[in-house]
């Protein structure tokens, strides 16, 4: 049975778009084209709605290469492969510089092969796609978190402005003025902070949990939750670990802030922070006290922009920031929590001294909970 996957294959020869498609046909929904013109034309007619485009070099009129960088300029979301029956150092080249090309096959194709480079083709195309897809809600969600606190500002000015010889209503107007602020502030850090992870090329460096544990409570012990919490800090590092610092140090920035700003306000407040540093990881366990989550947020927990409690001050970024940080580091985060007795999370940050990890192609990220 066939999948659900368009694919275009242009080349001037009939006989390999008959092999083609007698290979194909069951597989994916195949369209052929004998000249770059014809393969426009296909475009056009379907709006662009093609996953995966492949075509010949050789081709009389417009070469592959310069069919490609057309399409670019017109449809650039299918991904692209250059098929060639000679090793044309130029045309690689150029299929790379112009046409973006995902990849390249040689003539004759083996049909196994070229079948598997089509299935990544189409899994970047929907990759690509799907990111896309985020970061439109990303921009969406944040312009409308930025819009809500300014046009709280400028309400709270002109009633200031009104007031301004009513000195109880201007202090009470200027602590509301506050909060907006620091909701805002909020806001744009988290913003700036996700741009980082998210876009931001990776450096290994020598990491010194302790002190970097110490930042991230010293940068933040002004918040008003800090006032009167137990926080207890245990580190065991005796060997050298390696990783991007400012990843690591906003997932564990956010991971203490969550159990931090959730804290129950009637009971002796605690967060322990404990790591623990081997040849092939560093294990975090982050355990406070606090409200917990319940089974409806726990399954919304590491959404975009989600908030468990509305009267906590916050962006609903920071678990968001945490998941995209693993992502980068290759990393996994288990999830223990139980409704107004608190949470545990444990989270297991590879440590890239020991091997070398690919995570520019964004190794597995995994959020196991465990509730049982």
């Amino acid at each position: 049975m066939g999948m659900d996957i368009n694919v275009l294959y242009v080349d001037d020869e009939p006989h390999n778009l008959t092999a083609f498609r007698a290979g194909y046909r069951r597989d994916y929904n195949v369209f052929t084209a004998e000249s770059a013109k014809e393969g426009m034309e296909i475009l056009d007619e379907l709006e662009g709605n093609i996953h995966v485009i492949l075509t010949d070099q050789r081709m009389p009129g417009v070469v592959g290469t310069d069919f490609l960088e057309n399409v670019i300029e017109k449809y650039p979301e299918p991904i692209r492969i250059l098929v060639t029956a000679y090793t044309e150092i130029q045309a690689v080249i150029d299929a790379i510089n112009k046409g973006k090309v995902f990849s390249y096959v040689t003539k004759p194709w083996d049909v196994e092969q070229l079948n598997s480079v089509i299935i990544k083709a189409y899994n970047t195309f929907m990759h690509r796609r799907n990111r896309d897809e985020e970061v439109n809600y990303f921009v969406y969600k944040a312009s409308h978190d930025i819009k809500g606190p300014l046009v709280s500002m400028k309400g709270l000015v002109d009633m200031a402005l009104e007031n301004i010889d009513d000195k109880p209503k201007m202090e009470n107007l200027l602590r509301l003025l506050d909060r907006s602020v620091i909701s805002l502030e909020n806001t744009l850090g988290d913003i700036i902070e996700y741009k980082k992870i998210d876009s931001s090329s990776l450096k290994d460096s020598v990491i010194d949990f302790d002190g970097l544990i110490s930042e991230i409570l010293t940068s933040n012990n002004a918040l008003p939750q800090f006032k009167g919490l137990d926080i207890r800090v245990s580190v065991n590092q005796s060997i050298e670990y390696r990783n991007d610092r400012e990843i690591l140090k906003s997932i564990m920035s956010n991971v203490i802030l969550n159990a931090v700003k959730y804290r129950r306000s009637n009971v002796a407040s605690y967060v322990k922070v404990d790591l623990v540093v081997d040849d092939e990881k560093a294990v975090l366990v982050v355990e406070d006290n606090g409200i917990g989550m319940s089974e409806s947020v726990l399954n919304k927990a590491f959404e975009m922009f989600f908030r468990g409690q509305k009267d906590v001050e916050g962006s609903g970024l920071g678990l968001y920031i945490v998941k995209k940080g693993l992502e980068r580091i290759g990393g996994m985060i288990r999830v223990k929590s139980v409704f107004t007795e608190g949470t545990k999370m444990t989270l297991h940050l590879p440590n890239s001294k020991s091997r070398i990890l690919r995570r520019e192609n964004y190794l597995a990220y995994n959020v196991i909970w465990d509730n049982a």
